[in-house]
């Protein structure tokens, strides 16, 4: 079912209303797939984080710069106005993740083409401009990962840079001009000019 979209290509879908053009019925619903990132992936980048040590959770403001990974942290991250927390290694996060006001979020540039990994079990929220990013090196872009199984659990206002979001029991919520390079998630809701640009 598909209602109050505009698209560029065809609409397969059953039942339609308020879209820019016509169901074309002509296509079964497609059998189910697996999520491309499994619970056994989830669990083994978790023991990655684990066996960086532990540590409290992080509040970050202003022009404040850390580097932190592999690492689980038990509690939640906050980035504010300008704060910039570099990854050099999975982090598992217990609590919730919010980045606002121009904060980074970002591979760290030793990485070079290698992505970083965050798992975070309660909500991932980001707001004015703030951004998750890769190591500056072609290819490499940071994968946000949330368990939570509310609509909300990862909710992105405006761009939310070089990002791939997966919350396999939940929701992922983009607006406001948000856009990101690959969404997978349980349900997936767009609104006020939010744009995902697959990027294979």
């Amino acid at each position: 079912s598909v209602t109050g979209s505009t698209v560029a290509g065809t609409i397969y879908c059953q039942t339609g209303s308020g879209n820019n053009k016509s169901c074309n019925t002509s296509q079964s619903d497609p059998v189910p797939q697996n999520f491309p990132v499994s619970d056994q992936n989830i669990a083994d980048w978790k023991d990655l984080a684990v066996a960086g040590g532990t540590s409290s959770g992080l509040n970050l403001s202003g022009s404040t710069e850390q580097t932190i990974g592999p690492k689980k942290i038990n509690g939640n991250i906050t980035l504010s106005n300008n704060a910039i927390l570099n990854t050099t290694g999975v982090l598992w996060v217990t609590g919730d993740v919010s980045i606002s006001n121009s904060s980074q979020f970002r591979v760290d540039a030793s990485m070079g083409v290698n992505g970083g990994i965050i798992i975070v079990d309660g909500t991932v929220t980001t707001s004015n401009s703030a951004v998750f990013s890769g190591s500056g090196t072609t290819g490499s872009y940071m994968m946000v990962i949330s368990t939570n199984t509310g609509n909300s659990a990862i909710q992105i206002s405006n761009s939310a840079g070089s990002v791939i979001l997966i919350a396999p029991y939940g929701g992922v919520m983009l607006s406001n001009t948000a856009s990101a390079n690959q969404i997978t998630a349980n349900r997936i809701t767009l609104s006020n000019a939010a744009t995902v640009t697959y990027n294979s």
